[in-house]
């Protein structure tokens, strides 16, 4: 029988103990042969490394300080060791066991440097189904792939080192250089992750990650008008923080916003009732 390519799948996390054991054990459960699971933990004071401790005969980790959460990702690229890596970043799942089976038994690798597949985004309102907005769409005109339903072949994370200058879009650079280098991808159309939109790095900081955006679409010279686009939605987003104090039923606008924009309305415990 022919031995399946190596998959390095990494979850950094730090002070994240509420999360963090469901997050293993979804890992854990993948059917696929030839996995390796590397945990990356910012020296966590909260009880988040006795977990970790507890599954340490099945995963590989190291608990340290670090300089934020891309200093924390590429650190698990280079300790990895399969051909193709994968972050499963604390609070987001796998949407089935059997998933990344699924992915390498359609793909046939012809040396791209991404297999492109779908995420399944979730909430406390519901879930949208994402597709990368690549397909559609120029990379500096949107985050061009759903990072967590990516798998990245290491020698090309390792190649473009996310720039831990940018705190919250240290992986829109990293595929915008790749792409701009001519970095190739193929797509599958699965469903890999489930991504928690409610929380995280770069939702809690949104403003934040749009005004990195422009610094990093400015440094590869990208055209004025999707530079003045992105300055526009942050402004645009800098008022609906404003009217979300002051207005009484904004979360009643909010929800239809979301039911505008794709997402089904579904409690969270049914969405990750797989998980």
């Amino acid at each position: 029988m022919e031995r399946k390519t190596k998959v390095s799948i990494i979850t950094v996390v730090y002070n994240d103990v509420a999360h963090i054991e469901k997050t293993i054990l979804n890992v854990l459960k993948q059917t696929y042969s030839n996995l390796e699971y590397i945990i990356v933990d910012g020296a966590s004071t909260d009880g988040t490394l006795d977990i970790i401790k507890k599954y340490e005969s099945r995963v590989i980790y190291i608990s340290e300080p670090d300089k934020g959460i891309y200093d924390a990702m590429q650190k698990g690229a280079r300790i990895a060791s399969g051909e193709w890596i994968l972050f499963r970043n604390c609070g987001d799942y796998f949407i089935s066991p059997d998933v990344i089976d699924k992915v390498f038994t359609i793909y046939k690798d012809c040396g791209e440097d991404f297999i492109l597949c779908n995420s399944r985004y979730f909430k406390k309102y519901g879930y949208k189904d994402v597709m990368p907005a690549i397909l559609k769409k120029h990379y500096f005109e949107a985050m061009p792939v759903n990072h967590p339903s990516t798998f990245i072949r290491r020698s090309t994370q390792l190649k473009y080192p996310f720039q831990i200058k940018y705190k919250n879009s240290a992986d829109y650079c990293f595929f915008i250089e790749a792409f701009e280098n001519g970095a190739t991808y193929k797509y599958i159309n699965i469903i890999v992750g489930l991504f928690d939109n409610e929380t995280g790095a770069s939702t809690d900081n949104y403003d934040k990650s749009l005004l990195e955006n422009i610094q990093i679409l400015k440094s590869f010279s990208a055209p004025h008008a999707i530079i003045d686009r992105v300055k526009r939605n942050y402004i645009r987003y800098l008022y609906k923080k404003i009217l979300k104090k002051i207005l009484p039923f904004y979360s009643l606008y909010h929800k239809y916003n979301l039911k505008k924009q794709g997402w089904i309305k579904q409690s969270v415990d049914l969405t990750l009732k797989n998980v």
